[in-house]
């Protein structure tokens, strides 16, 4: 059965391009999207139980520092493609 987070059955270029990123980067990537998926958990019990109900800026700050933790590692993995290939022209 295929899972998805087992890399051999990603798309080649998201292979090639985790392949091709840094140790430190994919250890980062890894420990942002791990904080994330905590904070989604988390704010997903907060909702049930109401604890955000009086705390809209609190809401907002949660809810933008989860959006990060998934986007950052993303964008560190795309920019040091580009990094790559760029330095492989010159």
């Amino acid at each position: 059965m295929k899972h998805w987070l087992d890399v051999r059955h990603w798309p080649s270029w998201t292979k090639r391009a985790w392949d091709n990123t840094s140790p430190s980067v994919r250890v980062l990537s890894a420990v942002m999207c791990l904080l994330g998926v905590g904070l989604v958990v988390l704010g997903w019990i907060g909702d049930s139980r109401g604890w955000w109900k009086d705390r809209p800026f609190l809401t907002n700050l949660v809810s933008s520092v989860t959006a990060a933790l998934f986007g950052i590692p993303f964008a560190l993995v795309i920019l040091e493609r580009i990094a790559n290939a760029r330095a492989g022209r010159e």
